[in-house]
């Protein structure tokens, strides 16, 4: 009688079963990977190393918008230096050093702008600014920082798509009272004057007539403020000049600037 235990044909020995390993799908690469991202693509992270996610999760933001909320609050997050770098288009793309930890890694930084989901962008990024207002505050206290103002510039296209002018003329009216509040501010007047030209001159007629209609009386209001406390807003003159581009565009605008100094004497 042979004492050693009977083995299977193939010499492999019986009774044992092995676990079946998970089968490994592409699906749960994927989901495997964003658990990943979701650990350290985190505010708290170092600046260096949100750079570097900056830069590569930008190329699959409209694969998934899952990650829009964090990755706009962590853009808005950066320093106004690391992340001008990313929304600079004029600016040379160059390969960059960091540093995490003991390792010194290379990176080449993206220019944003030329990569994102623009519309996807501005939804979130009005959404945040949206989250941002209490309830019963008055429109002339909003506050908007002058990061906001960047990326929302920035989540502009070149030119808007008659078929996306819905979509943006909702996002105009979300971002309305921030955007002429900061055009009375001496700091973000610039950039908010440029946000609104880019709606109120846009080739598609239909979104510059009613981002026009829709914010007539939210520019008499910050004029009224301007008018009211010269001190603590922009100068008169670099309003003036703001009125004078826009008036000069189109006779549309012409006779829109028109009436909103006629209602403003008035």
């Amino acid at each position: 009688m042979d004492g050693g235990g009977r083995g299977n044909e193939d010499g492999s020995a019986s009774g044992v079963s092995k676990p079946e390993e998970p089968e490994v799908t592409v699906e749960t690469m994927i989901e495997d990977v964003l658990n990943i991202v979701s650990r350290l693509f985190v505010v708290s992270n170092s600046k260096n190393v949100l750079q570097v996610g900056l830069s590569g999760l930008v190329y699959v933001l409209q694969e998934y918008p899952m990650l829009l909320p964090s990755y706009v609050a962590i853009l808005l997050g950066q320093s106004p230096d690391l992340r001008r770098r990313l929304l600079d288009e004029g600016g040379e793309r160059q390969r960059r050093s960091y540093v995490h930890g003991n390792a010194t890694n290379m990176y080449e930084e993206t220019c944003l702008a030329e990569v994102w989901p623009h519309l996807d962008i501005a939804k979130t990024l009005a959404l945040q600014l949206e989250a941002m207002q209490l309830p019963k505050l008055e429109e002339e206290h909003l506050e908007i920082e002058e990061e906001h103002l960047e990326v929302l510039a920035a989540s502009l296209p070149f030119f808007f798509e008659d078929e996306e002018a819905d979509e943006w003329l909702h996002i105009f009216e979300k971002v309305k009272h921030h955007l002429f509040n900061s055009l009375v501010d001496p700091q973000l007047h610039v950039l908010s004057a440029q946000i609104i030209k880019k709606f109120w001159a846009c080739g598609a007629d239909m979104l510059a007539t009613k981002s026009r209609e829709a914010s007539r009386s939210t520019f008499c209001e910050a004029l009224s403020r301007l008018y009211q406390q010269p001190a603590v807003h922009v100068e008169e003159a670099s309003m003036l000049v703001f009125m004078r581009e826009l008036r000069h565009f189109n006779e549309d605008l012409h006779a829109e600037v028109d009436a909103l100094l006629d209602a403003r004497v008035s």
